[in-house]
């Protein structure tokens, strides 16, 4: 069970008055702290109780496994990609409480836990959680790659049942204490985090509501923190120096002193360096599958052999923070049809709507009838589920010619039996003639049948 009486300390007013008046812009101003103003309001929200007194949601106890083996593996400076990541997608997928870490830039593994009664539901994009008794919490235990001496950011998509009160978003203990905390205090966002120093920093800013989905995100460098809203930068603290160490899990949504966000979290995404301004505003990107049509739906009545120019429209409905995205398509026209283009690209900004020609014809050898025309477009930066186009080529007249194969000749087909259904068993195909008079004759010396 949470101390209540320690949890009780910890609903103040995140407000000039509360933590002193230097830097302070008004109650709805971002504004940053040092250690020097309201310390007792820092060492308040910093202290994080007895993990002792909580049931832990996953197995074993929160204890630091033995260092593994160091190396990254990022495309590039490393800042631009979570050490760790968790979208909660797979919530639910199994019974089990663990949530897989999907960031693989590490050879250390790091899955999360959620309490037994923390609900999966859906999230800004897939599936997220939802904390909803005092219990509930969503837990990673220490790794060996869990220090943020060089530097950090903490970031995950909330959507609060309320924004009074405090309300742990993300934390790291450090000996009943945090190195770092992510919160909400009295309808503002508040960012902390201790220095091997003994310095506190603490910056806040406005911009929450309550039961809408907002990104928040926070960072440091070793030279400056910054908090984020919605991947804008809102308030900003200089403050040099390293975080300090310590062995403690991380802590989501709830913390030991039970000051749990009822509400739903998503994606949460931890580093450990600072993320250029670039990065947190690109995690503000919500992927949404493309809108995807081809005109004409149906084409007119075709001679066997004709093409038709079909026009490809791809609408990118992806969220307005998203960087422009590059579709890839597939022409994936039926028997007796082929296209003239394999597969071929656009690149198309969010909103906006790219267009393409895909060229479809048909055998020569086809005949009258409706075929269906296929395109299959793919998000490639993110190698998104393919999403269908489909239209209607319609053959009016046909075939026309051989298209490079063998003449048809008039053909008599009928079953080894057909006489004992009688003449009409056979038919005759020859196009463009006029079926004969067909009378089989059979042979009981040889078992077989004679067209006369």
């Amino acid at each position: 069970m949470f101390d209540r009486s320690k949890a009780a300390v910890l609903m103040f007013s995140f407000s000039c008055a509360g933590i002193g008046a230097a830097g302070c812009t008004g109650d709805n101003t971002p504004a940053a702290r040092s250690a020097d103003d309201g310390q007792t309001f820092l060492e308040a929200l910093m202290s994080d109780g007895d993990p002792g007194r909580m049931m832990p949601p996953g197995p074993g106890p929160m204890m630091p496994p033995p260092p593994g083996p160091g190396g990254r593996f990022c495309p590039g400076d490393c800042s631009g990609s979570p050490l760790a990541q968790w979208t909660f997608d797979d919530c639910g997928a199994t019974p089990s409480t663990q949530l897989a870490d999907t960031a693989f830039t590490s050879p250390i593994s790091h899955p999360a836990f959620r309490a037994v009664n923390v609900a999966c539901t859906p999230g800004i994009s897939g599936a997220g959680v939802k904390l909803a008794a005092d219990e509930d919490i969503v837990y990673s235990p220490d790794q060996a790659d869990y220090v943020f001496d060089g530097g950090l950011t903490v970031a995950a998509w909330i959507k609060p049942d309320r924004i009074t009160g405090t309300q742990n978003i993300a934390r790291k203990r450090f000996d009943g204490s945090s190195s770092f905390v992510l919160a909400i205090d009295s309808r503002k966002l508040v960012f902390a985090l201790k220095l091997a120093s003994g310095k506190t920093v603490a910056l806040s800013a406005s911009g929450l509501t309550a039961g809408k989905f907002t990104h928040v995100a926070a960072t440091y460098d070793g030279n400056d923190a910054i908090l984020y809203v919605d991947g804008v930068a809102a308030a900003k603290a200089h403050a040099v120096g390293k975080i300090a160490a310590g062995a403690g899990p991380i802590f989501v949504g709830n913390d030991a002193n039970g000051r749990i966000m009822k509400g739903v979290i998503d994606t949460v995404w931890l580093n450990t360096l600072a993320a250029p301004a670039s990065v947190v505003k690109e995690l503000t990107c919500i992927h949404q599958p493309p809108v995807v049509n081809l005109t004409p739906g149906m084409s007119d009545p075709q001679v066997a052999g004709a093409t038709v120019a079909y026009d490809l429209a791809v609408t990118n409905a992806d969220g307005p923070n998203c960087a422009p995205s590059t579709f890839q398509y597939f022409a994936s026209p039926f028997f007796p049809l082929i296209s003239d283009m394999f597969f071929g690209t656009l690149s198309v900004a969010p909103g906006q709507t790219g267009h393409a020609a895909v060229n479809v014809k048909s055998s020569k050898q086809s005949q009258p009838g409706s075929y269906t025309v296929q395109v299959q477009v793919v998000e490639t930066a993110i190698a998104s589920v393919p999403v269908t186009a489909q239209a209607v080529y319609v053959v009016g007249t046909g075939p026309i010619s051989c298209d490079g194969t063998v003449p048809f000749t008039p053909q008599i087909i009928g079953g080894s039996f057909g006489s004992i259904a009688g003449p009409g068993a056979f038919t005759f195909a020859a196009p463009g003639l006029a079926a004969p008079v067909v009378t089989p004759v059979f042979d009981p010396a040889t078992y077989s049948f004679t067209v006369l």
